[in-house]
């Protein structure tokens, strides 16, 4: 059916030993990750295959260190990316929502104020979608924090093994009487 399926174990809440991801209509792993929990950091390597079952990359992670190589299907070396990327966007969101959003008049002359959290969904193309307030989603303060970020431009999206995949995102944003 073309969906993934993850499966491994996890000791004291962290994944240990070997995880596996798989094309359901083959017999072909997908990625296998080995992790080793230590004192200090988690260090893994992941191995992701082409549906061939060629070596599409190995990677391996100590800290915030990622490092590895990765191959073209005919075995050829080439530029390294990371297996999992966070979408990215090509500007300052935060500098966006300074220029666009507008304190609406009658929150601010009823003094109201606060820290509106919204999530948002990156799609595989980058566009924003999915816009909601976590919290106080009615108040008039949410409803332009919603409207502001529904605006952004799109961005890059998240990339699983160099295929871009949808991505939830949440941020603060604040309105402050001054």
């Amino acid at each position: 059916n073309g969906k993934k399926h993850e499966y491994g174990n996890f000791v004291l809440g962290k994944r240990v030993g070997q995880w596996k991801l798989r094309y359901p209509d083959i017999d072909k792993t997908w990625v296998a990750t080995s992790y080793w929990v230590g004192n200090k950091d988690t260090t893994y390597e992941r191995l992701t295959f082409y549906r061939s079952g060629k070596l599409k990359r190995k990677e391996y992670q100590v800290g915030d260190n990622t490092v590895g190589i990765c191959y073209n299907e005919d075995g050829t070396e080439r530029t390294f990316t990371s297996f999992e990327v966070t979408p990215d966007a090509d500007y300052d969101p935060n500098l966006f929502l300074a220029k666009y959003l507008q304190y609406p008049l009658v929150a601010r002359n009823m003094g109201m104020q606060g820290r509106i959290l919204v999530r948002f969904k990156i799609d595989e193309a980058g566009k924003i979608g999915d816009v909601v307030a976590l919290n106080d989603p009615e108040t008039l303060l949410a409803k332009e924090a919603v409207a502001v970020v529904k605006k952004m431009p799109p961005w890059k999206p998240a990339m699983q093994d160099d295929v871009p995949v949808a991505f939830y995102f949440t941020i603060p944003v604040n309105f402050k009487v001054r």
